[in-house]
Order: C-alpha cells, then sequence, then structure tokens
C-alpha cells in the first residue's frame, strides 16, 4: 500500500459481499433440486470489485485505494478483510459496528457460462462518507470519489460536496434505480454530482 500522501487516492464507496458461487448443470426450475461440484467463496460486491481492480492495474504508478463499506463483525467478514488487505487495500474506514452485518451474494453459473445472481441490499451509512471528506478535505493529492449506483441517489449531494473542494467523481450504473437510468435523469446526475459514469450494460 503506497505510504505518500502525495500519490493518487481512490475512495471506493458502496458494496462489499461475500460472494457465494456453484456451477449449475441445468438452470433452476421451481421445486427442483440441482447438484453441484461444489460452492466456492470468493471476495465480491460492485465496489469492493472495483478497489481490487485499481490495485492491480496501478503496479507502474502507485494509488492509495481506501473501500468505504459495511463489513459484518464476523467471521466472514474478518476472512473478507484478510482478502482486502493481502491485495493493498486499506480497510481502515469499513463499518463494522456491532449492527452491521456482511452482505452475502449467490451466484448460480449455468454450463453455458449464463449467471442468476441473488444479492442482498446493502444500506451505506452515510454519515461515515461525510466523515471520509471531511478528513480527506486537505489531502494535497489528486482524490477520486468513486460510488456503485445502488447508492448513488442517496449520497449524490455529498458527491456534489466532494466536487466543489476538488474531488473528481464517479458512479456505476449498474443498480442504479431504473427511474434515473433516463437521459434526463442521467444527465442531471452528471451536471450535478458526477463527472465519469460507467455504462457497464447491454
Amino acid at each position: 500500500m503506497p505510504s505518500s500522501h502525495n500519490t493518487p487516492l481512490l475512495l471506493c464507496t458502496g458494496c462489499l459481499n461475500l460472494d457465494i458461487s456453484a456451477r449449475l448443470n441445468a438452470p433452476p426450475a421451481a421445486d427442483s433440486r440441482l447438484m453441484t461440484t461444489g460452492f466456492q467463496r470468493s471476495l465480491g460486491g460492485m465496489t469492493a470489485n472495483v478497489a481490487c481492480a485499481a490495485v492491480a492495474v496501478s503496479a507502474a504508478q502507485a494509488v492509495q485505494v481506501k473501500l468505504l463499506a459495511p463489513c459484518g463483525r464476523d467471521s466472514e467478514g474478518d476472512w473478507l478483510c484478510q482478502q482486502l488487505t493481502q491485495k493493498g487495500i486499506d480497510i481502515s474506514w469499513l463499518d463494522r459496528s456491532s449492527s452491521t452485518k456482511t452482505h452475502h451474494c449467490l451466484i448460480l453459473v449455468q454450463a453455458d457460462g449464463r449467471r442468476m445472481i441473488v444479492s442482498e441490499p446493502t444500506r451505506l451509512d452515510l454519515q461515515q462518507l461525510r466523515s471520509a471528506l471531511v478528513r480527506l478535505v486537505d489531502y494535497p493529492g489528486p482524490r477520486l470519489l468513486y460510488l456503485d449506483g445502488f447508492h448513488a441517489s442517496r449520497a449524490q449531494e455529498y458527491a456534489h460536496s466532494a466536487r466543489q473542494q476538488g474531488w473528481r467523481t464517479a458512479m456505476d450504473m449498474d443498480e442504479l434505480e431504473p427511474a434515473l437510468q433516463t437521459p434526463k435523469a442521467l444527465r442531471q446526475l452528471i451536471q450535478h454530482a458526477f463527472e465519469l459514469v460507467f455504462m457497464n450494460q447491454s
């Protein structure tokens, strides 16, 4: 993890999941029983995936990557923290309060590669985001705030404030509520809060 405070900073804000994957020979149907060759757990969640990708591609230019997301104080949460730390991601701002739970995502993969994803909603503590932005207001290096689509609407005022303070801001359209996926709504989001929007959808 880079130690210099002059290096670029990426604050990834949103979802952290424990992904549980299973490969199936047939698509699931009502009242059916299917066999799998095994279950696999992995680090997941849109925001955590962005943080991992940023660390992986930034070897040539050091980037400080911080993850702000809820994570339970349980064995599964401990395992996620271990995986993140091994990848070089700063986990000091994870929300591990006693009321926070570890979130799960079930991924069923068919033989042809198609997937069925069952996830549970994540509720980000926006006061933590506010606190992070206050603490980093005088950070001397370049700063980028990333928000996943699930939290972009609730957090857009914080993104707007960060933008006014010199942050670059980005969001992902995946899991963005349908009402905000219209051209007019997206235009307003971009003008008000986000400079960059990832549209990784067909």
